[in-house]
């Protein structure tokens, strides 16, 4: 009996806390999965809520100020991957079965490619900061406050040039007869 009671007192505590946080805090942590990938995807809910555990029991020598924050926190980010990765998967299902309707024909691809260049064109004829602003906006996604802090420009200035280079890029195209 005193060797139980010596390897109970050995046992790291937060085994011990496990089932306790598991018990406290699963139901919450599904929800928020579910909420996430969607009723449909239980399964993959369920599994997101173990992995947030076993994300926690890794880090248990870490120090964890808020449990609950740092649980709901983990299965955000373990739902939002499993997201990610189901979309894919289900993209790249759907174009491997789909038929090849999207091929052009020589005439749309030497037009296509007149059309790019047209557009190349009049991107490098936009004026001081407007060709970099909407290069980073529209073609590499970032948002306008991400353009500002990176740029050291004033949100409601990039929002400005965005308006005034997009207002010149479509008379531009209008005048060479692009149609939009």
């Amino acid at each position: 009996m005193i060797l139980l009671q010596m390897l109970a007192d050995v046992r790291d505590p937060v085994e011990a806390d496990l089932e306790s946080l598991i018990d406290a805090y699963q139901n919450l942590l599904y929800t928020i999965a579910i909420g996430i990938l969607g009723k449909g995807r239980r399964e993959d809910a369920e599994e997101c809520v173990a992995d947030t555990f076993l994300a926690y029991w890794r880090n248990r020598h870490r120090e964890i100020e808020n449990i609950q924050a740092y649980l709901a926190v983990s299965a955000k980010h373990m739902a939002l991957n499993r997201l990610k990765q189901l979309r894919r998967r289900e993209y790249e299902e759907l174009t491997e079965d789909m038929p090849d309707l999207f091929s052009m024909t020589p005439e749309e691809e030497v037009i296509e490619a007149v059309n790019e260049e047209i557009v190349r064109q009049v991107l490098a004829g936009l004026a001081g900061y407007d060709g970099e602003i909407f290069l980073r906006r529209y073609f590499w996604c970032q948002s306008v406050k991400e353009i500002a802090r990176q740029m050291e420009l004033k949100p409601k200035f990039v929002e400005n040039r965005l308006y005034l280079a997009k207002k010149h890029i479509r008379e531009e195209l209008l005048r060479r007869h692009i149609n939009l």
